[in-house]
């Protein structure tokens, strides 16, 4: 860890695209999501969150590139203020039927460590 980003990487018992479809699944993302709660679509790709740290509404877009294994979360206070924060790397993982997950996420200046 640095002041820059956090990553993390775990094995997960599913296969990589089941794990890319999770994730791109704003839905599941209550579930598992890094401070967002009641996620509804805007349209346009766009879906609205509220932050649990200081419950403010935030915008993100999800992109995917299955093929590399990539998922990225834009996020930002308004549509033309978004930028990439969390990246996710997927890859076979070192079983049949399981995957190598690696999450990133980039700080902006205001956020502390401990956020």
């Amino acid at each position: 860890m640095n002041d820059l980003q956090d990553s993390v990487s775990i094995v997960i018992s599913a296969t990589p695209d089941r794990v890319i479809a999770f994730l791109m699944n704003t839905q599941e993302m209550q579930r598992w999501s890094l401070g967002t709660w009641t996620i509804a679509p805007r349209g346009d790709g766009l879906h609205e969150g509220t932050s649990l740290f200081d419950g403010s509404k935030i915008l993100f877009r999800i992109e995917a590139d299955a093929a590399s294994g990539f998922v990225r979360w834009w996020l930002g206070k308004t549509p033309e203020t978004l930028s990439p924060r969390i990246l996710a790397q997927i890859m076979p993982g070192p079983e049949p039927f399981s995957a190598i997950l690696t999450l990133m996420a980039w700080r902006l200046p205001d956020m502390d460590a401990h956020r």
